[in-house]
């Protein structure tokens, strides 16, 4: 990793530890989003498009120490976490707010093959008359290959590759700032794959990454200041790549 991504990385952590704006008490509070959240994903079970899950994690925070619930079991998980949790915001296990699903079959139309190198403007398209239909603007993780963990939001609609899940974001979040958690997180969901012939997510170590959860407005503010910074850090961190591999 060079510079100008170690520095990149940096700033997403210092986000996603509500260093890099202010919190402001005026903020809804989080407890509403929590409760959408569970709506969302009750529709989702009724719809036969996620199963229930009976050991999903409850975190609550009681006197500055955070407490988490699972399988009817409680203890405290203080010894997890990093940073200085604001007060106006939640924890949250990853795998308890955004949840890997496939599409739906379909089948009839000619739309691209969604694989990974169409996605990075690699290759032209291969067309097919069916698969796993999505459509332009969904959020999407690749679970297979040397990069697991890696995720796109899709410029057109087409048929999911299979080396792909389908990202459920609940739409009460601002889909940006989850995104640009699970990036935080790229290195090392990359470096804790599982198996060696073709490498996986590694699943249970991504669905146990404890995400902070802020008031909505303030996850707008914090992905407005990294889409501020960070084509700075693009610009002077490829500058001071490029330096330092003249003056080596």
């Amino acid at each position: 990793m060079n510079k100008g991504e170690m520095l990149k990385y940096s700033i997403l952590q210092m986000a996603m530890k509500g260093e890099l704006v202010p919190s402001d008490d005026q903020d809804d509070s989080t407890d509403n989003i929590l409760k959408k959240i569970n709506i969302e994903k009750e529709d989702l079970i009724f719809k036969k498009r996620l199963k229930r899950d009976k050991k999903e994690s409850i975190i609550n925070r009681k006197n500055d120490q955070f407490y988490e619930k699972k399988d009817k079991e409680k203890y405290c998980i203080n010894s997890e976490i990093d940073f200085s949790v604001p007060k106006s915001w939640k924890l949250m296990r990853l795998g308890s707010l955004v949840k890997l699903l496939n599409p739906l079959i379909s089948k009839g139309q000619n739309f691209p093959y969604l694989n990974a190198k169409f996605l990075r403007n690699q290759v032209d398209p291969m067309i097919k008359d069916s698969g796993r239909y999505i459509p332009e603007g969904t959020n999407i993780i690749l679970v297979d290959g040397e990069n697991s963990g890696e995720v796109f939001t899709t410029f057109c609609e087409g048929y999911l590759g299979s080396t792909f899940r389908e990202l459920f974001i609940p739409k009460v979040l601002n889909a940006d700032f989850v995104l640009y958690f699970i990036e935080s997180y790229k290195e090392y969901l990359k470096n804790s794959k599982k198996s060696a012939a073709i490498p996986h997510l590694n699943k249970e170590i991504f669905n146990n990454l404890l995400i902070g959860i802020p008031p909505l407005e303030e996850q707008k503010r914090i992905v407005e200041k990294i889409e501020e910074v960070l084509p700075l850090i693009e610009k002077y961190g490829n500058l001071i790549d490029e330096l330092e591999h003249i003056y080596k």
